[in-house]
């Protein structure tokens, strides 16, 4: 029958593909449809994740070719400089285009229609997805891979959007210490979080992207930032740009008994840092990859790590509610903890040592304010 699947994913993104990339190798026979909304796919994302001891390698697991890696990196603010050597961890960039294109490549016999939008989606014995083309699909399962509508998906109200504009450019002269990401360059502000990250890919080439950790989101003053940033490179030639929001936000996670979730949905991007890539890579790397049944489903639904999420909480709610000592408190983390306890802390692959010297690193009264919520 025409537009019958064994399973649809409704969005044909990084978590999406990730998973796809792996489940099709041991499920080549299984009819999979995929709809996304874009066009064609994007080339203005640009995915980062640690790697090192103890960390799925991402790269190596989705056969990805880095875009480049470095072996140090900096923060600063108005009065501090730390410099950390990460050896023999590594902090990695993946270009989006390429890296969803090779993913994409790596899925067996799925069929991938773009520019389309899901309008509708019933349930009774099989899922039918109604479009925006008046096309009607129709599958036993579905992953649904798109961010919440609302924020009654929020466990807590105290939630943030992290939004940002970056551009990619090139210079004339050799400016960039291209050994060094810039991971923060904070930027002093009472009514949000601002800092600037900097991936210099060459000496003459770099990421350098602005980025706000706010209650409300306005672009126009994001843009404004952006632009005073870039003013401190002379002749610069932008390349690309990239800009979105991202949610930072305990996710409800409650399961459903019909639909699978994916990506930001499923709280696949750590809410204190907006990582996404290397959570996707620990969940995918658990899965047997059995053929999806009734009777295995259950193994498919994501569940993000309780005590990251609440120690992410209690982060969550001093930031919202004293953005001002932001930079303080990600400048005390590095400048006191171990830096691999912290590059395995953002992995999500901590240890209980790791979690207990990343809690004593920052500053005690600010924490313990926020795990009483002492700031309503």
């Amino acid at each position: 029958m025409k537009n019958v699947y064994d399973i649809i994913f409704i969005g044909g993104g990084l978590s999406s593909l990730m998973f796809l990339s792996q489940y099709t190798q041991k499920n080549p026979k299984e009819k999979i449809l995929v709809l996304e909304k874009n066009k064609s796919i994007r080339d203005d994302q640009t995915f980062c994740a640690w790697a090192g001891p103890s960390i799925v390698d991402i790269a190596q697991t989705f056969n990805l070719k880095p875009k480049k890696k470095w072996h140090k990196i900096q923060l600063v603010d108005n009065t501090n400089f730390i410099l950390k050597d990460l050896q023999p961890y590594q902090y990695v960039a993946f270009d989006g285009n390429k890296t969803l294109k090779k993913l994409l490549s790596s899925c067996k016999n799925i069929t991938y229609k773009s520019n389309i939008t899901v309008k509708q989606i019933q349930h009774d014995d099989v899922f039918t997805i109604k479009t925006d083309k008046e096309d009607e699909f129709y599958s036993l399962y579905l992953f649904d891979s798109r961010p919440p509508k609302d924020s009654q998906s929020y466990k807590y109200k105290e939630s943030l959007s992290q939004a940002f504009i970056g551009s990619e450019i090139m210079l004339p002269n050799n400016s960039f210490d291209e050994t060094t990401v810039t991971l923060m360059d904070f930027q002093k502000n009472k009514d949000e979080i601002i800092f600037t990250y900097v991936l210099p890919f060459s000496k003459k080439r770099a990421l350098v992207e602005t980025t706000f950790f706010t209650k409300h989101v306005d672009f126009k003053l994001i843009n404004n930032q952006h632009k005073l940033y870039l003013k401190r490179y002379k002749n610069f030639k932008e390349v690309r740009t990239e800009k979105a929001v991202l949610p930072m936000a305990i996710l409800n996670n409650t399961k459903s008994d019909k639909i699978l979730r994916l990506g930001i949905g499923a709280g696949m991007m750590r809410p204190s840092t907006g990582y996404s890539m290397q959570r996707m890579a620990n969940w995918i790397n658990s899965l047997r990859f059995m053929k999806i049944k009734n009777s295995n489903k259950q193994n498919y639904f994501y569940r993000s790590p309780k005590i990251l999420d609440w120690l992410d909480s209690i982060f969550l709610k001093v930031c919202y509610y004293q953005p001002q000592i932001g930079p303080l408190l990600f400048m005390s983390l590095f400048k006191k903890a171990n830096i691999f306890s912290i590059i395995r802390f953002m992995s999500d692959v901590p240890s209980w040592f790791d979690i207990i010297r990343i809690v004593w690193a920052l500053p005690k009264k600010i924490m313990i304010k926020g795990l009483l919520n002492r700031y309503e």
